[in-house]
């Protein structure tokens, strides 16, 4: 699968979850996802290749994320979420 096939699988697979995604170069999507009327937000980057891909944390809003003495913490509703949108991508591909 090319990384352009996959960045499309990807795409659908996200906005049915309800992800806003978008497009970047080379390759990539940005990925975010709101609730509670936007007073919760997560975002990721999502770096697309040849038959794989990455998911990265960018930012958050009201996630308790801290970075203190290179121990990242956030809320575990982040990993719960980023684990949906992985097993909705791998369902979308396994359907290919």
């Amino acid at each position: 699968m090319s990384a352009e096939e996959l960045k499309q699988t990807i795409s659908r697979a996200a906005k049915e979850k309800n992800w806003i995604v978008t497009p970047t170069a080379n390759n990539a999507l940005n990925a975010s996802l709101s609730w509670r009327n936007g007073k919760h937000t997560i975002a990721v980057e999502i770096v697309c290749a040849e038959n794989r891909y990455s998911i990265t944390y960018q930012n958050s809003i009201n996630m308790n994320y801290s970075d203190w003495k290179d121990e990242p913490k956030i809320h575990p509703y982040y990993n719960r979420y980023v684990k949906e949108l992985m097993a909705a991508i791998r369902a979308a591909l396994l359907h290919l």
